[in-house]
């Protein structure tokens, strides 16, 4: 699937993880019984040292308030200008109703803003992305607050060598704006160009100008870091950074 859009600003992301870090390394005798050979192998895959795990009582709705608020704090919003929330998760906290709907209530938006979860785990990013700049691009919404993120260490056997260590959890919170510009706020005419396969969805950020809300050289790959904060695999990170030509940097998170 391939598709365009115009006049929507992404005007800030916010990104949340846990406090609660887990070296992979400390793993040796619990998780892969001493064998350094496979604790080495799979450090290799998954290119990551630490992973951040949230504790039993924190959800991703908790984290996601903590990203949108201070999101909106940053950017002096009115609450009652969002006009629809979208969250993207696969662990929410309830199965019915829409955990969307709990954060609108938590968030004191207007009772006006539309509010819907998305079922979507490592491309879910992109598939928020795509239906926020629906509503922009339509006319039907002038500011979409994006929610992404999941704690879905909880679903996941701690003990399980090939699985736990790539499960950390993060929420980020992305602010979108209609807007008279572009996608990235470019007066040259930038615009984004998404495509979605079954497998991975990158977005190709086709500019002369990186977002301004990333604040780095390597703001594309921060754009990518940022908003997968529970992706713990940078084989589908690097892939995406390469799709994108920029090089690798750290992003920073809270």
């Amino acid at each position: 699937m391939k598709a365009t859009f115009h006049n929507t600003s992404i005007k800030g992301i916010y990104t949340i993880v846990p406090p609660k870090v887990i070296d992979i390394d400390s793993e040796l005798d619990t998780i892969y019984k001493g064998d350094k050979k496979g604790l080495e192998r799979i450090k290799k895959v998954i290119g990551l040292q630490t992973r951040h795990i949230a504790e039993k009582h924190i959800t991703a709705s908790d984290l996601g308030l903590q990203a949108a608020t201070r999101l909106l704090e940053s950017l002096e919003v009115e609450r009652d200008s969002i006009d629809a929330l979208i969250f993207v998760t696969q662990s929410p906290d309830y199965f019915c109703p829409a955990s969307a709907c709990y954060l609108q209530g938590k968030l004191g938006l207007s009772q006006s803003c539309l509010s819907f979860d998305i079922n979507q785990a490592c491309a879910g990013y992109l598939y928020g992305l795509y239906v926020a700049h629906s509503l922009c691009d339509s006319g039907g919404a002038n500011r979409v607050l994006l929610i992404v993120g999941d704690t879905l260490s909880k679903f996941v056997n701690p003990l399980d060598s090939n699985l736990a260590p790539m499960m950390g959890d993060g929420v980020s919170a992305t602010l979108l704006e209609r807007s008279s510009n572009s996608s990235l706020g470019n007066q040259s005419g930038d615009f984004v160009d998404f495509r979605v396969s079954d497998t991975i969805a990158t977005a190709d950020l086709m500019s002369s100008s990186a977002p301004k809300s990333t604040k780095s050289p390597t703001n594309i790959t921060a754009l990518v870091r940022s908003t997968s904060p529970y992706l713990q695999n940078t084989r589908i990170v690097d892939s995406a950074i390469a799709e994108f030509h920029a090089t690798s940097a750290p992003c920073h998170t809270e």
